[in-house]
């Protein structure tokens, strides 16, 4: 009977470990997210479909509004569903680091991208190779 309490324990504690870490990774994404939009200096949005520039932002304030309007905040990680087709490819560009002696190029460096699905339920937020997917409080289909 001990060790039966004693198991029941330790699988109580490893489940409550596990809730901890799966709480503090998705944060943790989220941070990413918001970290990677607050040094974007250019914004592009396209239609996925046809690759076609939607709109351009170039102000921190007007890519704070749009951050704003994705409401980040309230992202889950989640799965897409396989039959929702991206509607917005998001791409975010920031200057590169300026070096001693380098010559100034003024070439952008793309940061991240983000594609809206169709649904406007699921965001997919790439950062240097790494996928995220993420499911939204928001419907994002119409926000451009």
């Amino acid at each position: 009977m001990k060790k039966f309490i004693i198991i029941a324990i330790i699988i109580i504690i490893m489940l409550i470990g596990t809730i901890i870490l799966i709480n503090v990774n998705n944060k943790n994404e989220k941070n990413e997210i918001a970290s990677v939009s607050k040094k974007a200096q250019i914004v592009e949005v396209y239609d996925f479909s046809t690759n076609e520039l939607i709109t351009k932002y170039e102000k921190q304030e007007d890519i704070n509004d749009l951050m704003k309007k994705l409401d980040v905040d309230k992202w889950d990680m989640g799965n897409t569903n396989s039959e929702d087709l991206g509607k917005y490819l998001i791409k975010m560009y920031q200057a590169p680091t300026k070096k001693v002696l380098q010559k100034d190029d003024s070439k952008m460096n793309e940061i991240g991208t983000m594609i809206i699905y169709e649904s406007g339920e699921y965001v997919d937020f790439n950062i240097g190779g790494m996928k995220l997917t993420f499911k939204t409080d928001t419907n994002l289909s119409n926000i451009f």
